[in-house]
Formats: structure tokens, C-alpha cells, sequence
């Protein structure tokens, strides 16, 4: 990874770990402004460590130390995936779900159409 691109990425995590606070997992006991505030970060924190993934960022420079700037372990970053992936296969599978109800709408409005016209 170019050292620029890391050095971008780390003062953006900073920048939200300074104005939002770090990524906490546990975050129940919270209000729910707090809550709110927990979750943005949380969302953050993987779209900045997806950029990290990339296969053009990953190097792996020690450079870019987007973890230890949120405060992550390995094991939150494992629990954060899981939930993340968890949450693309609901929105996939209502988007499934709306796709085919549809495509079953739109057919039987056309074989209504077609035996109306025929008979």
C-alpha cells in the first residue's frame, strides 16, 4: 500500500475516534443516543477496514494502523464480520423475496391480460 494512502486512512479513523469515541462491541447498557453513536462507529470502522482488505491496499504496511486506532482486536474484527455478513444475507434474501414476488406479479397480471384478450 502507498504510505499516502495509509496515512489517509489512519487520520480518518482518528478523526472519528476523536469525535465519535472507539468501537465498542458490547453495547448494550447504552441510551439509545449512545447506542445510535456506537453503530455509526461500528459502521465506519468497516467501511475504512474494507478499504484496508482491498486487494490494492493489502500489504499490510505497518503503517496503517486503522485497528489500533479504534481499539478493535482481532476477535471484535472476527465478531464485526460475522455480524456484518449475517446482515448481507437478510437484506439479500428480502431483496430475493421481492424480486421473485414481482417477477410472480408481473406473470400473473400477463396471463391475466392474455385470457382476457382471448376470451
Amino acid at each position: 500500500m502507498m504510505p499516502k494512502v495509509a496515512k489517509i486512512l489512519n487520520e480518518i479513523s482518528r478523526r472519528i475516534v476523536r469525535d465519535k469515541g472507539p468501537v465498542v462491541m458490547d453495547i448494550s447498557g447504552y441510551s439509545e443516543k449512545g447506542f445510535k453513536r456506537k453503530l455509526v462507529v461500528q459502521a465506519l470502522f468497516g467501511k475504512i477496514f474494507y478499504l484496508f482488505e482491498l486487494p490494492e491496499f493489502c500489504l499490510r504496511e505497518s503503517s496503517l494502523i486503522i485497528k489500533e486506532i479504534f481499539g478493535v482486536t482481532d476477535e471484535d474484527r472476527l465478531l464485526f464480520w460475522t455480524h456484518t455478513a449475517k446482515g448481507m444475507l437478510i437484506q439479500f434474501r428480502r431483496w430475493l423475496a421481492f424480486q421473485i414476488q414481482n417477477n410472480l406479479k408481473m406473470s400473473l397480471l400477463l396471463l391475466l391480460k392474455n385470457d382476457v384478450s382471448h376470451g
